[in-house]
């Protein structure tokens, strides 16, 4: 009778423990609303760069350069959030046929973003948030072939208006393609799609003037930021990028991400003007620790 009782009471709890077990909020397609997943976001790539300072010359440098990321970055349905640096480095030149020219370029960039949900009423998978983002980015470029002007350093701050939209394609389904000589399986994963415009709102450069040259040269006392000037609202600044991201069975996600962000220093005859095209791969490990899957309701 004791064993019958014990063997009807397993039967009752096992289904419950089977649909009560641990996970984790970022691999739950339908997450609860309270959810905020964190991560740190390690990040890999490339960047085209293209630009030209008018300080020492006129001409387009192109090149590419390597770069690293790292971010705290928490993501919900109603708040999300970005906290983090990248830093480049790498080379650009002109080539002609009477002449050729290299620059080596280096950057960091340091970053914070907040975005929260506008109550509009958009199909279900869509998302749309607005708020704002802080970049503070300084660049070091050194150019022998301009000799005493071969060293040019400037920074650039701006605060953004910041849109950005996303949606779900999660798939729900287990799938299979049948390709005749082997099959592929997709079983069902958490998947999102998102696009974010960055439009400055105010735009700040630390730049020195015309050719860099500096009088404390001359005087065998370099100053690395003789005579240079702080301008707030000098210049403009836009920033977009694209991101698909994959959430994995350990709990962590992987995001290849396409970001643009071209900027000049204002109107003056001595202005910089710089494009950068970035391409990125992602790891996002989770800070989250497991919890229960709420409750069908």
């Amino acid at each position: 009778m004791r064993l019958k009782n014990f063997i009807i009471s397993i039967l009752i709890i096992f289904p419950g423990l089977i649909y009560g077990q641990d996970q984790h909020i970022a691999l739950a397609i339908n997450q609860p609303d309270t959810a905020r997943p964190t991560y740190i976001n390690i990040s890999f790539g490339g960047s085209y760069i293209d630009f030209r300072d008018f300080a020492t010359s006129p001409i387009f440098y192109k090149g590419l350069t390597g770069n690293f990321a790292a971010y705290r970055h928490v993501s919900g349905t109603r708040r999300e959030s970005t906290q983090g640096f990248q830093i480049g480095y790498g080379e650009a030149s002109i080539k002609n046929s009477s002449h050729s020219s290299n620059s080596t370029v280096s950057f960091l960039e340091i970053i914070h973003t907040e975005l929260y949900q506008l109550p509009v009423s958009l199909p279900e998978l869509w998302n749309l948030k607005a708020g704002g983002t802080v970049s503070l980015t300084g660049n070091i470029r050194n150019n022998p072939d301009f000799n005493n002007n071969s060293f040019g350093v400037e920074g650039i701050g701006t605060i953004f208006g910041s849109l950005k939209i996303s949606r779900d394609i999660s798939r729900y389904r287990h799938k299979t393609w049948d390709l005749k000589l082997f099959e592929m399986n997709f079983i069902p994963r958490k998947r999102t799609l998102a696009w974010q415009m960055d439009i400055a709102l105010v735009n700040s450069t630390f730049r020195n003037g015309y050719a860099y040259f500096q009088h404390a040269a001359i005087q065998n006392n370099d100053k690395i930021f003789d005579m240079y000037e702080f301008h707030v609202f000098r210049g403009y600044r836009l920033k977009s990028s694209l991101e698909y991201n994959i959430f994995l069975n350990n709990n962590n996600a992987l995001r290849f991400s396409y970001i643009w962000d071209a900027y000049h220093t204002g109107k003056d005859y001595e202005k910089l003007e710089m494009a950068k095209h970035y391409l990125m791969f992602s790891f996002l490990y989770s800070l989250n620790e497991p919890i229960k899957k709420p409750d069908a309701k």
